[in-house]
């Protein structure tokens, strides 16, 4: 998703610069702020099983449509494997006949539900788990190297995960992870009134 939504940002940009995105520009701005009228987002609700037809005809509509800017369209769809079987019949005749300058970008966790006659149409970027080094040095100056090294080892590899922390929500859960090695060391006479606090 970070990959996705960095992709999607870099062809949207407006900077003269040769490194896009500026994250600078207007259009990085609106983007970010996720107002970016050409930039379109499917996900499956909380509350459902499985993204439905109507999200995915909803998506048709709006792709069809000539672009605000007179530039890219694109659709991020997350948690790709979870439309069901109707909604893959319909995205594909998208794909079949799709609009101009427009950017399909399927997001999945596994391909076993996705039908082969939409995975024959697209191209696939298989992505790996990240070193925690790696995702300790992705982090900016606000993070302290304790901080660092903790935001790494929660990640499990992802460094969405990572870059989506603040160092508040970090210092709270460092805070978190003591209480709870106290607890578990901690006599069982004693486990019991450091628990009362937190229940």
């Amino acid at each position: 998703t970070t990959v996705a939504e960095w992709f999607a940002r870099g062809l949207m940009c407006e900077s003269v610069a040769s490194q896009k995105p500026c994250d600078t520009c207007k259009k990085c701005a609106m983007f970010q702020k996720g107002i970016y009228p050409d930039v379109y987002r499917v996900q499956l609700n909380p509350d459902l099983r499985d993204i439905s037809i109507n999200q995915v005809r909803a998506l048709q509509d709006k792709v069809s449509m000539t672009p605000f800017y007179n530039s890219y369209k694109i659709a991020i769809i997350k948690d790709a494997e979870k439309i069901n079987e109707a909604g893959f019949n319909c995205f594909l005749k998208i794909l079949e006949e799709p609009p101009l300058k427009t950017i399909f970008i399927l997001i999945a966790h596994t391909l076993k539900t996705i039908p082969s006659t939409i995975i024959s149409r697209a191209e696939m970027i298989h992505f790996t788990l990240l070193k925690e080094a790696e995702i300790a040095k992705a982090l900016d100056g606000t993070f302290t190297i304790e901080q660092k090294r903790f935001i790494a080892r929660i990640s499990y590899g992802k460094v969405g995960f990572a870059l989506s922390q603040t160092p508040e929500t970090v210092k709270a859960a460092i805070e978190q992870e003591k209480i709870l090695i106290a607890i578990l060391k901690a006599p069982a006479h004693k486990k019991i009134l450091m628990l009362e606090p937190l229940i």
